[in-house]
């Protein structure tokens, strides 16, 4: 049995920037800034080459798995599987096709790792969710914002 540590959201939301960061693809989509969204310091100012790709965590659901096992001692213990989810918002100020390019790579990332161990971590699924364009009310800034959720086995 592994250690249990209560909770799953910030080292999951740690796990995705790291998932993104190794696994990008420059030839698909030059690489953007990548970064957990309260790091960001500044609002409202960018350049014209502004890429940056932002995660919010959103939810964390701990629920019983019906699964008992037995540890080494053979004493039964049910496991727990931790259901989090974050948000991959890309912000652009060159153009929608470059954006759609970001969110792309990024997709295509989480896809190709559905079921996946990141930093010793085990995850179950790794889903991504709705994509959402979110730029109609900004001059100048393209927006696309993205669910991704995944189930913790034994956090």
């Amino acid at each position: 049995m592994s250690q249990v540590n209560g909770t799953a959201g910030l080292p999951f939301l740690n796990d995705i920037l790291k998932l993104l960061n190794d696994q990008w693809i420059p030839g698909n989509s030059p690489k953007p800034e990548m970064s957990k969204i309260w790091e960001e310091k500044v609002a409202g100012l960018g350049s014209r080459s502004y890429r940056k790709l932002y995660i919010t965590l959103d939810a964390e659901s701990a629920n019983i798995f019906s699964l008992m096992q037995t540890d080494v001692n053979n004493v039964p213990f049910w496991d727990w599987l931790h259901d989090v989810s974050v948000t991959i918002e890309v912000r652009t100020s060159t153009t929608d096709e470059d954006a759609l390019k970001i969110i792309n790579e990024a997709t295509r990332i989480i896809k190709k790792n559905v079921l996946l161990e990141i930093n010793n971590r085990q995850y179950v699924q790794l889903l991504p969710g709705t994509i959402t364009p979110n730029h109609e009310q900004f001059r100048g800034l393209f927006r696309y914002v993205m669910d991704c959720s995944a189930l913790r086995y034994n956090p």
